[in-house]
């Protein structure tokens, strides 16, 4: 009789030992399902923040252009503005940095 009650708590061991076998591969599926969709979500989310800093850096990238070319054009309009102000002292100051160009120029090839 012992005998008998071990062979029958061995077979409903062995049975619970297949099911707890099954649910644990259920759940390994589940688990590497929910995995997949949670990296999917993960992905999207980081593509859209990528997406997003693109756009901001191309904004901050064109205001940049434009404010240098403002920069130039009002450095260009200032010059113009002293010559106009100050013609013979520009003219001056031009031939002056000629005179200086041409020595340097020229002592390089006098020896």
């Amino acid at each position: 009789m012992a005998k008998d009650e071990v062979q029958e708590e061995l077979k409903q061991l062995k049975a619970d030992l297949i099911k707890v076998r099954t649910e644990v591969a259920d759940l390994m599926s589940a688990l590497k399902d929910q995995g997949a969709d949670k990296a999917g979500e993960v992905k999207r989310s980081v593509e859209d923040e990528i997406r997003a800093r693109r756009e901001e850096l191309r904004e901050l990238v064109s205001k940049a252009r434009s404010g240098s070319k403002k920069v130039v054009d009002d450095a260009v309009e200032g010059l113009e503005d002293r010559v106009e102000q100050h013609p013979v002292g520009s003219i001056l100051t031009a031939f002056g940095l000629g005179v200086i160009f041409a020595k340097f120029m020229d002592s390089g090839t006098r020896r």
